[in-house]
């Protein structure tokens, strides 16, 4: 009798750690997890194909990703729909990949979105600084933001494929001198003494994100600067981009309230395209993130 409630008990420990094993490797790892120490990056491919050049990557399903890339010539051969080499930093490219995102090719050269005329003019087609684009993939719809020249750009597409004609998020947008319009004082540039000083002391706008619940788009972009704050725009996914207006709360928040005495690094030294993976420590990892080193 001592030994049958012995195996019993053994069956039972064994079933119970097995089920407690088996509900930790389906735990995914979040964010929060990772800022409380409790999982960690690990490197999976050091390098997947991708050049030179920020890029947002969208999840197309069976394995498939499509990567929204700016690109140039230098950095990928790329040629605008003129047919002229593109200058860095470029325009956006779409990059794909049929094997889970370990390695993307770029199958047409070219700028995603063409000229309104030839020659392609940087004014007017943003030819040679589509930089920063964030899409979201909204079921009926795609959505499309950039940056040029520090400046919020929106576009939007049935397919992903083919793109409107551009909108502005705000004008004026990107940096420009209180002389020229006033700003607030959330858009203000305060003092930076450590660097090198430029006229402008306004900004709204560099590299911005993007979001859809329901019909309600929503942009996120930097406004001002020492201290930085974080500004959202919203409005009707379907009606007219250039019409969005200021979320209820402005800003979102705000960066410290010290004077930047910090050196800018460049963005381009020793950048590589990887994959890597969040995960808990010891057991295997339920979450891919393609991101710039």
């Amino acid at each position: 009798m001592y030994w049958q409630r012995m195996v019993l008990i053994l069956i039972w420990l064994g079933t119970s750690l097995s089920m407690v094993q088996a509900q930790d490797d389906s735990a995914q790892p979040t964010l929060e997890d990772f800022w409380e120490g409790r999982a960690q990056w690990v490197m999976d491919i050091a390098d997947v194909g991708l050049p030179i050049g920020e890029s947002d990557t969208l999840d197309r399903g069976d394995g498939v990703f499509w990567s929204y890339l700016h690109a140039s010539d230098q950095s990928a051969g790329v040629i605008d729909q003129c047919g002229q080499p593109v200058e860095f930093p470029g325009c956006m490219t779409r990059w794909e990949s049929t094997d889970g995102g370990q390695s993307f090719t770029l199958p047409v050269a070219v700028c995603a979105m063409s000229c309104a005329a030839c020659p392609c003019d940087d004014q007017r087609d943003h030819i040679t600084a589509q930089q920063y684009p964030r899409v979201f993939a909204a079921g009926d719809a795609y959505y499309l933001v950039y940056e040029w020249h520090a400046q919020t750009i929106l576009r939007r597409s049935e397919d992903g494929l083919n793109w409107s004609d551009w909108a502005y998020l705000r004008s004026p947008s990107g940096t420009w001198p209180s002389s020229f319009s006033p700003c607030s004082e959330t858009e203000r540039i305060g003092a930076h003494p450590n660097i090198r000083g430029q006229l402008d002391d306004c900004l709204v706008g560099a590299p911005p994100g993007i979001y859809v619940e329901g019909e309600t788009l929503y942009v996120f972009v930097a406004a001002g600067s020492a201290p930085g704050h974080m500004r959202c725009y919203k409005g009707d996914r379907n009606g007219d981009l250039s019409e969005l207006r200021l979320c209820d709360t402005d800003p979102l928040f705000s960066g410290a309230f010290l004077n930047c005495g910090c050196a800018i690094p460049t963005r381009y030294s020793a950048v590589r395209r990887s994959m890597a993976r969040l995960t808990f420590p010891a057991l295997k990892p339920m979450r891919i993130l393609i991101f710039v080193m």
